[in-house]
């Protein structure tokens, strides 16, 4: 009977070897485990910032796009304006050279009005050739802004 005891107190021994040992194996995978999970959450956080700050970046993106889609806008009414105020000149050079033609006792006095229209028509002429220019430098802005925005939500 005591044979019987100490073999099975031998098996008990062994058994609860075993489990300490799986006990420590499972311990050992939970740790693992643990250390794993924890890198995951701070990859989830350092991809979280990265995307507050890409959309911070598309944000400004997007105002930066608004105010030169504005400052477009704004060159193009001046455009717009400049190119009446030609039109207007025109038709006054226009009617300078009728009336200089008909009038031949004003028509010293009418050539040099005119001769100032025309120089003035120029100018204004001008002023329109600088405003396109501006604008067109202000459409390609927007283009270019486009395109870093489109790269950027692609990022």
């Amino acid at each position: 009977a005591n044979s019987e005891l100490e073999v099975q107190l031998e098996l008990e021994r062994k058994r609860a070897q075993e489990v300490a040992a799986a006990s420590a194996e499972e311990a050992a995978k939970r740790k693992a485990l643990e250390e794993e999970l924890e890198q995951e959450r701070q990859f989830a956080k350092e991809a979280a910032s990265e995307c507050t700050e890409l959309k911070a970046q598309a944000q400004s993106t997007r105002v930066k796009m608004t105010e030169v889609e504005n400052q477009c806008k704004t060159a193009e009414e001046r455009l717009e304006l400049e190119r009446h105020k030609v039109e207007q000149a025109i038709s006054e050079v226009e009617a300078w050279k009728k009336q200089a033609m008909s009038n031949d006792s004003a028509g010293a006095e009418a050539m040099q009005e005119r001769v100032q229209l025309q120089v003035d028509l120029e100018a204004e002429r001008q002023k329109a050739q600088e405003a396109l220019k501006a604008c067109e430098a202000l459409k390609q802005q927007v283009a270019d802004l486009g395109k870093m925005s489109s790269s950027n939500q692609a990022a």
